[in-house]
């Protein structure tokens, strides 16, 4: 899709992002390996492994292009990394901390776009990034004036569905294609809940994901094998910032 080759088609019918297993299997190594390393040597060299383990698939994802998906596995992986190297404690106060700064940097975002930022400049200041389709969006971001075709979709869904919904398979909008059907069911599943199952949907969704993220940790936390309690705080990590950017790019919340 617009020379992307992320996706990868099974037998002609059906196809699913390569980075997405990737992501997975690469957390699942790089907690083995800070866990139980197969083969000893020296701390450095031990680093260095490590960093490759999480480096390479990152970058084979980057090239897809898919530079978002290489950010949370990086941002992941060090997370885990700092689970494993820090204190209980400290890992609790860093989680409280990873909270208020994204409560507090949602307001930003939102005093930011109010400035009325030409997008030409914002497009200017990030000549260095390599990924056009990035800056595009950024710019759009940030111009209150801008595109918003599909925001405007979105906003539609979620205000149609009411409190109730309209019933499952029942999303006029979507189903029209008033809402881009390549992304009604993935990156804005959150609209077509919100038409289909309403303000009471959307909110058990959201308060559902919130309790699975918590179980994921406890369950770490409670474990006595390193491997697993890296395992389920990477694993909490990555289903949670899926989450929020997915939910936030449908609330215009975040680029």
């Amino acid at each position: 899709l617009n020379g992307a080759t992320r996706s990868l088609s099974i037998f002609g019918a059906h196809s699913f992002q390569t980075g997405i297993p990737a992501r997975l299997f690469t957390i699942l190594a790089f907690s083995a390996w800070l866990a139980r390393p197969p083969i000893r040597m020296a701390p450095f060299w031990h680093g260095v492994v490590g960093v490759l383990l999480v480096l390479v698939p990152a970058l084979l994802i980057a090239i897809q292009p898919a530079m978002g998906n290489a950010m949370v596995l990086v941002l992941t992986c060090t997370l885990v990394w700092v689970v494993h190297r820090a204190n209980p404690q400290v890992v609790k106060w860093g989680v409280l901390v990873a909270i208020l700064s994204f409560a507090l940097l949602v307001p930003t975002l939102a005093w930011v776009r109010r400035q009325n930022i030409e997008p030409a400049r914002v497009e200017k200041a990030l000549a260095w990034w390599p990924y056009r389709h990035h800056r595009q969006r950024l710019a759009q971001f940030l111009d209150p004036y801008g595109d918003r075709g599909n925001e405007q979709q979105i906003g539609l869904c979620l205000r149609s569905g009411g409190a109730w919904g309209k019933g499952w398979f029942r999303g006029d909008i979507q189903n029209g294609g008033f809402l881009p059907h390549g992304v009604a069911g993935s990156d804005y599943i959150i609209a077509t809940i919100g038409e289909e199952a309403g303000f009471l949907g959307c909110s058990s969704v959201l308060a559902l994901c919130v309790v699975l993220v918590v179980l994921c940790l406890r369950v770490g936390a409670q474990t006595t094998d390193p491997w697993g309690r890296l395992v389920c705080a990477g694993i909490a990590f990555l289903f949670a910032s899926q989450v929020l950017i997915s939910v936030g790019m449908a609330l215009r919340l975040c680029p």
